[in-house]
């Protein structure tokens, strides 16, 4: 299919078929996805693929157990109206799940300079708008994309994140790692139809 009909036809999967993925089918995709734009061209990016079915157990545990903390803790705030919350755990199906690592931040010199004069990490990223992280989504589009052509779906998942903390001890993440994404890939059982998108009119703009 052109380059087009790829882009307009992908769709969010949350459903998958119990089809393992050839492993040069994972290197490829990850091959393609890591031809993306990126900061200063320092990559700063790696995969975890995970297959284990015990890790991906692991992994909704976390989830689940971070989850029932969270609510307890609102819950002693909150006296009334107490919150419900049940993690999505649909990636338990796919048969493999890419835990997306960013490696590092990476700083202009206009960041330096900023940095220099005495803003906070935290101000010269708002300002920028979290460079590395726009990095990671460039990445991750274009996963979703090489594995589509595949015939594969996705789905590009940040829920999971409020235990991003406890994955990353799971996962053996360095001190400098993130995690910024796990993206559940593999055949569809349903491709839904398209929700369709806002006109080009209301979102351009000439100046």
């Amino acid at each position: 299919m052109d380059f087009k009909e790829l882009v307009g036809s992908r769709r969010t999967i949350r459903s998958f078929l119990p089809e393992p993925i050839a492993k040069d089918d994972i290197k490829e995709i990850i091959r393609t996805a890591t031809s993306a734009c990126n900061s200063g061209n320092k990559q700063n990016w790696r995969f975890i693929i995970i297959q284990n079915e015990t890790v991906k157990n692991k992994l909704a545990q976390i989830v689940r157990e971070k989850a029932a903390w969270l609510i307890d803790e609102v819950g002693k705030v909150k006296t009334t109206d107490k919150p419900s919350y049940t993690p999505q755990e649909f990636f338990l199906e796919a048969p493999i799940v890419i835990g997306v690592v960013a490696t590092s931040k990476y700083w202009t010199k206009p960041d330096l300079l900023m940095l220099d004069l005495g803003y906070s990490e935290k101000d010269v990223a708002d300002l920028r708008c979290r460079s590395d992280l726009q990095t990671i989504g460039a990445v991750i589009q274009l996963i979703l994309l090489a594995a589509w052509e595949k015939g594969l779906g996705g789905c590009w998942m940040t829920g999971p994140l409020f235990a991003r903390k406890e994955l990353e001890k799971l996962f053996g993440l360095k001190a400098e790692e993130s995690l910024a994404a796990l993206i559940p890939i593999g055949k569809p059982v349903v491709i839904p139809a398209g929700t369709g998108r806002k006109p080009v009119e209301e979102v351009i703009s000439f100046l």
